[in-house]
């Protein structure tokens, strides 16, 4: 893992990071914000899911959780929404597919197959990165997202609910979340798997 930027805010220190991905092939960026409590001990951790055209930057830049988090003591981690570099197939003309528009799933037609491996990265590859490198205590996480991301945190827990469960913690017997599909979304989703 290499530290990209770090920003001291509301006491506490917003960074970016880029690691290789061994499931999505490709270097991956992504931000973590630490509140001042983490100085110390281990925090509960909240994973924010970004919607198509986004990266991790998109919930920096326009919505401010930064104050709210240092206030709980809970660590924010915001995974960028697809692979991204020269060599990952991409549509540059089709802001539904490509760079930007992962869907959090894992493609399984070529030439997707090979990098875009969302679900794979957000659900397994990264929190176990985010265990060993920052202080985050995995039996309290939760998750948010909009657009693609709110979709696919609904999608998940709906299509594999033990793996959510893993995920955020949740009980059996709360009620399943039906699947909302994006209008915008819906084309694309057959291409990718």
């Amino acid at each position: 893992m290499k530290t990209i930027s770090t920003d001291n805010s509301h006491g506490g220190t917003q960074g970016v990071y880029v690691n290789r991905s061994d499931v999505c092939d490709c270097d991956m960026t992504f931000a973590v914000f630490l509140p001042p409590q983490a100085k110390g001990r281990k925090l509960p951790v909240l994973w924010y899911l970004s919607g198509l055209t986004c990266t991790h930057a998109n919930v920096m830049d326009k919505g401010e959780y930064r104050r709210l988090a240092a206030e709980l003591g809970i660590v924010i981690v915001c995974p960028d929404t697809s692979p991204r570099g020269d060599a990952v197939p991409d549509e540059p003309d089709n802001w539904q597919f490509g760079k930007g528009a992962g869907f959090y799933v894992d493609a399984t037609e070529p030439p997707f197959a090979q990098n875009y491996r969302m679900y794979s990265y957000v659900v397994d590859e990264l929190p176990k990165l985010i265990a060993a490198e920052f202080p985050v205590d995995m039996t309290r996480q939760g998750i948010f997202g909009h657009s693609m991301g709110g979709t696919w945190r609904d999608h998940d827990r709906a299509q594999e609910p033990r793996t959510l469960q893993q995920l955020l913690g949740l009980r059996a017997d709360q009620p399943s979340i039906r699947l909302r599909l994006v209008k915008a979304g819906v084309p694309e989703i057959p291409r990718i798997g």
